[in-house]
């Protein structure tokens, strides 16, 4: 059994507000598919459930897939059209996004923060 970045990790729910593109929906669903990855030394290529996204955010299936046609747009993340519902990964470049938005990168623990927009908090269980 995999141990979930978000059962090990601190959240920070303080964001930068003068950088308003830290402020959308995008970012926060990267940040949830990366909470859902296992610690794994290349997070990139994991496959995730469409669902248990939906379900960590409050949003259903069909309110995501606007938003993640525009991460997959902008090749932050790939989607298995195979398996119903689909199964979602970060890219390299999806990876790369989500550790900016942290205050710290990852270290050779593997541990970092991510933050997200601070209304958000009770959407995804905390």
């Amino acid at each position: 059994m995999f141990v979930h970045r978000k059962d090990r990790l601190k959240f920070s729910f303080s964001v930068k507000h003068s950088d308003h593109s830290l402020l959308t929906l995008e970012n926060i669903i990267l940040s949830a598919i990366y909470a859902l990855v296992p610690l794994l030394e290349k997070p990139a290529g994991y496959p995730v459930y469409t669902q248990r996204v939906s379900e960590s955010l409050n949003l259903s299936v069909e309110e995501l897939i606007p938003h993640l046609n525009m991460l997959i747009e902008g090749e932050y993340v790939k989607i298995s059209p195979l398996h119903q519902p689909p199964l979602l990964s970060l890219t390299t470049k999806g990876v790369t996004k989500v550790e900016r938005l942290c205050d710290q990168p990852v270290e050779e623990n593997k541990f970092p923060l991510y933050q997200i927009m601070p209304n958000f908090p009770s959407a995804i269980g905390f």
